[in-house]
This record gives C-alpha cells, sequence and structure tokens, in this order.
C-alpha cells in the first residue's frame, strides 16, 4: 500500500512516501516480536552475562532493523520551497509550484493509496489553500470515487 504525506508549509512543503505492508502481515510481524521482546527480558535471559546480554539485544535490534525494512520501504522523502518568501507578490504562485510537485511525485513514485495531510491553523490561508490543492488534484486523478461519496452532492 502507497501512502504520501504532507507538511502543508508554505516555503517548506514537506512529503514523504512510503509503501507498507498489509493488515494481516503487520499483526504476524507484531505477535512475533511481542513474544522476542519478551522473550529478551525473562529469567532465563538475565541470567546471561551483561555482555551476552547486550549481545542478544544487538542481534535483536539488527534482525528487527531487516524486518521492518521488508514491511515498511521509504521511496521518497524531501522538502520542496512553493515560494521563495510569502507575500503579496508570490503567493499567486504557490499553486503552480503545488501542481509541478504533485504531478511529478505520481509520475515517478505513483498513485497513492492513501493521502496523509497535516492540518493546519484557519489563520494560516496560505497553507489551507495547499491543503485543499492537494485534496482537489487527488480528488480528479479518482474521479470515480465521487459516485461513492455520500458527502458530495
Amino acid at each position: 500500500m502507497l501512502i504520501f504525506g504532507f507538511d502543508c508549509g508554505t516555503v517548506n512543503f514537506g512529503v514523504a512516501a512510503v509503501d507498507v505492508c498489509d493488515k494481516a502481515e503487520l499483526k504476524a510481524f507484531m505477535k512475533k516480536w511481542t513474544a522476542k521482546i519478551k522473550n529478551l527480558y525473562s529469567a532465563e535471559s538475565l541470567e546471561l552475562s551483561k555482555k551476552d546480554w547486550l549481545n542478544n539485544i544487538v542481534l535483536s535490534l539488527e534482525l528487527l532493523d531487516q524486518e521492518l525494512k521488508k514491511l515498511i520501504n521509504i521511496r521518497f522523502v524531501n522538502t520542496f520551497q512553493l515560494i521563495p518568501k510569502l507575500n503579496a507578490e508570490t503567493k499567486n504562485t504557490v499553486m503552480e509550484n503545488l501542481s509541478i510537485v504533485l504531478n511529478s511525485l505520481v509520475a515517478t513514485i505513483g498513485q497513492p493509496d492513501i493521502i496523509l495531510i497535516e492540518k493546519q491553523m484557519s489563520i494560516n490561508t496560505t497553507a489551507m489553500d495547499i491543503v485543499g490543492g492537494i485534496e482537489m488534484f487527488f480528488r480528479n486523478l479518482k474521479p470515480e470515487t465521487l459516485a461513492d461519496n455520500p458527502d458530495i452532492e
């Protein structure tokens, strides 16, 4: 499952794209690692020398890292400057630059299954415009979802 996340700053617009495994794989992973972590703190494990116990923890963390890389794959993380500074002259270029960034993301990474957008304060109107622009962009990529959405009349 491909997930895009956005931090809707005007000068620094943050983007992350990650592939995440399905729920069944994640549940199995959590069950397995819950047992492994409990085992690290079992009475038997605590009877080991400090050096051996720490070696077990290091080996477990290395294995955990390898398995996490199979479940969560970071495809892209970056920030973009939508405008050099916020003022009356540059504010109108935000949506143009946002469109370029979003089109480039979809063209290079693919269409996401889930989109996460940082909530913005209503006082920050430019950031709210960015949120709306992201919502509109991805809504327009999937016109078939309009018919299924009961909130749209």
